[in-house]
């Protein structure tokens, strides 16, 4: 995961299977999180490799 648009589209495929959806913003992330779409509670979201993720996303 590169960038947001990559990091949606990987959270989405590995909750929901391919094309799954997971959100395209970070309001609907905290839905889907929440329970309200997507996901259901309770799971765990183990994220490998998230240090190099990390880089790519911090902001000056």
């Amino acid at each position: 995961m590169v960038d947001e648009e990559s990091f949606h589209c990987a959270l989405g495929e590995a909750v929901d299977g391919p094309c799954g959806y997971f959100g395209w913003d970070l309001d609907a992330l905290d839905d889907c999180l929440r329970g309200r779409w997507g996901a259901t509670a309770p799971f765990t979201l183990h994220w490998d490799h998230s240090a190099g993720s990390t880089a790519h996303f911090s902001r000056p």
